[in-house]
């Protein structure tokens, strides 16, 4: 049947050398993510040794997504020091104190790990542009921070008026930036 002109070149390339396999990862398979596909590949490497002459070639959504999300980690495991000292950086350029950088960097720590679990909750997976989100809030939890202490240091009376006033000041303002 596959002799058919149908069929011609759809699956069988015309030197008879090439073939076209197509195999669906079921549901239960692409919803484990990476892990199914790594198993799916591990299937066809074992395969492939004892077929030295063929060639495989694997592609797809799932297998695009598995690669985007490796290339996500690993270029957030490089910008990720990077960003935080830059940011460190620039809190205590202006604020000149060390306990404000930390609660920096604890507010992006909260902020990051609330995004995670949020998306844990949703569908269980980590998908290749959530890192994109991950830097996104990283940023905004940043500009945030810098906004609330700006601002704290220009009021004046006791503590927790200085902070109930920054807060009224800044609660609105700050929302509409990261709701947008």
């Amino acid at each position: 049947s596959l002799s058919k002109k149908f069929w011609k070149n759809k699956f069988i390339s015309q030197d008879k050398f090439h073939l076209l396999l197509k195999i669906q990862l079921t549901n239960k398979l692409a919803k484990r993510n990476s892990s199914g596909y790594l198993e799916f590949k591990e299937k066809i490497e074992s395969i492939a040794k004892n077929f030295p002459f063929w060639n495989f070639h694997l592609m797809g959504h799932q297998i695009m997504e598995h690669y985007l999300l490796e290339d996500a980690i690993k270029t957030q495991k490089k910008i990720t020091p990077f960003l935080l000292f830059l940011m460190g950086l620039l809190a205590f350029f202006l604020f000149k104190d060390f306990k404000i950088v930390l609660g920096l960097f604890l507010t992006i720590l909260l902020s990051r790990s609330l995004i995670i679990y949020c998306i844990y909750l949703k569908d269980f997976t980590m998908k290749p542009f959530v890192g994109f989100i991950l830097f996104f809030v990283m940023i905004v939890a940043t500009s945030d921070y810098i906004h609330f202490f700006t601002v704290f240091q220009h009021t004046k009376g006791k503590l927790n008026d200085r902070i109930k006033e920054t807060k009224e000041q800044i609660l609105f303002p700050c929302f509409l930036t990261t709701l947008t």
